[in-house]
């Protein structure tokens, strides 16, 4: 199914993106959250600095069959100084200080194993001005970190706990240097 990745900002028609985003991640752990609660997050992360976002469209269509975003790290963000507060202060400032967090990744399940996801990552880090980007992801999602792996991202961190009642989650980071943008 042919596609085009186009950016979006916070005064598009949401909607199409984040049914899209529902449909990606329907199944549990992350089918609790209802489609309120991705709009609510997704429009809280949109007042973030270097906010950044793209979604993958059905060339004929233009139905959303992916989407991805993030935004720059800055100290006060909950992610970033959860991180942070694992890491210490001098791995902070090499791996979080001018760095992109890629927030959410998702493609709708017709339209998987066909590229979409690999573009979107790859068009996102393009728009964005840091030298690498970071990402978490549970640790026992076997697809995700082989999708990652694959395209290009370290694990820089295993099994890191957010906090009781979190899974372990691996960091990931991307040079997006040697991205070719």
């Amino acid at each position: 199914m042919p596609f085009a990745i186009t950016p979006f900002t916070l005064t598009d028609d949401l909607a199409p993106i984040i049914a899209a985003w529902r449909d990606a991640f329907r199944d549990p752990p992350s089918s609790y959250r209802s489609l309120a609660d991705l709009e609510d997050q997704l429009r809280w992360h949109g007042t973030f600095p270097g906010f950044t976002g793209v979604a993958a469209r059905e060339t004929t269509s233009g139905a959303v069959l992916g989407m991805t975003y993030g935004f720059s790290n800055r100290p006060g963000q909950w992610w970033r100084d959860r991180v942070a507060a694992a890491i210490g202060p001098q791995q902070t400032q090499a791996l979080l200080d001018d760095s992109f967090c890629l927030m959410e990744l998702g493609v709708v399940r017709a339209a998987r194993r066909q590229g979409a996801a690999r573009a979107l990552v790859a068009a996102l880090l393009a728009r964005q001005p840091h030298p690498c980007a970071l990402l978490s992801m549970q640790s026992d999602n076997r697809s995700g970190r082989n999708f990652y792996l694959a395209t290009g991202w370290q694990i820089v961190i295993e099994k890191m706990s957010f906090g009781a009642g979190y899974l372990p989650y691996d960091i990931f980071q991307h040079p997006v240097s040697l991205t070719g943008t």
